[in-house]
């Protein structure tokens, strides 16, 4: 049976395995931004506010103007996760009071790296309940460059924040880098070379982040293996600040108490052995839906 002093060593341990396995592309897609608190408030940006002319002026002495806004505050609360995993009688008797350590943190570590599969997967799939999709053929005589510039023109005009950031999966970089107009842009057209930055110094932000996606999900296991890329040929263009809070209007942002959303594992016994379950709470929320894009590339 796991004792409390064995429940803290796995709980320090899963801590620092969350901070080295966080999901580097749900942390672009969605920031982490810190709020001290499970439930709170933001901003919910309106159409107009952001785009009033105050006039600061004021008489000595005087009071400050007070500004108009259409948006309003919106309670957010965070949702909990968890998963776990089981470890049978004869697998404790078998391996002795060292192995049971080496065991249980690798249930922990299996788990955990799952956990950044849930969390990105969970990340698209609020993501994409709200966001404009557009269906873009890049294949032939189509200048991809166009099209992207297309949607940081309407964001910016719309927002009046220019897209900073752009995701792509592996598919829809491959079909982006092949394409004949791209080609055309680079100098020499020497594609070996071929690199994100130089990529985003053809966009109309030439200060463009750029995220190459590679991860790839597959079915469940009791069912025929179907691998594909996590975000198929999809491309998302948007906003994200930097050093994000909870009242600037990024695009999406990661909720959480603290950084390392991890709150514990616990080991629970049973009559065929032990059950380990880690828990962690956030919440991904689309903060302002008009900040972002997503294209769905094909080739033809």
């Amino acid at each position: 049976m796991a004792t409390p002093s064995t429940i803290n060593t796995l709980n320090n341990f899963a801590k620092g395995l969350f901070n080295e396995q966080t999901n580097e592309f749900s942390d672009f897609l969605a920031p982490v931004v810190t709020t001290g608190a499970a439930t709170f408030n933001v901003i919910d940006y309106a159409k107009r506010s952001g785009f009033q002319v105050p006039s600061g002026a004021r008489a000595i002495g005087g009071d400050s103007k007070a500004v108009q806004s259409d948006g309003e505050r919106v309670q957010i609360s965070l949702k909990p996760y968890g998963l776990h995993d089981t470890i049978d009688t004869f697998e404790l008797d078998q391996a002795g009071t060292s192995g049971v350590k080496l065991m249980r943190e690798s249930r922990v570590s299996n788990l955990i790296s799952q956990s950044s599969n849930s969390k990105f997967k969970d990340t698209l799939d609020v993501v994409n309940g709200v966001v404009t999709t557009v269906a873009e053929v890049w294949g032939g005589s189509e200048d991809p460059i166009k099209d992207i510039d297309a949607q940081i023109l309407a964001i910016s005009n719309k927002t009046g924040k220019m897209p900073n950031r752009i995701m792509m999966s592996l598919t829809a970089w491959s079909i982006f880098r092949n394409n004949a107009a791209v080609i055309a842009r680079q100098p020499g057209k020497d594609q070996v070379s071929f690199t994100v930055e130089q990529a985003s110094s053809m966009f109309l932000n030439p200060k463009m982040k750029i995220m190459i996606v590679d991860t790839v999900f597959d079915t469940r296991i009791n069912v025929t293996s179907s691998k594909a890329n996590a975000m198929a040929g999809d491309v998302y263009i948007f906003f994200a600040q930097d050093d994000s809070n909870v009242y600037d209007n990024s695009f999406t942002k990661t909720f959480r108490i603290q950084s390392n959303p991890f709150q514990s594992v616990r080991v629970s016994p049973k009559d065929y052995g032990e059950k380990i379950m880690v828990d962690w709470t956030e919440v991904v929320y689309v903060n302002n839906p008009d900040m972002g894009v997503r294209l769905q590339v094909t080739e033809s």
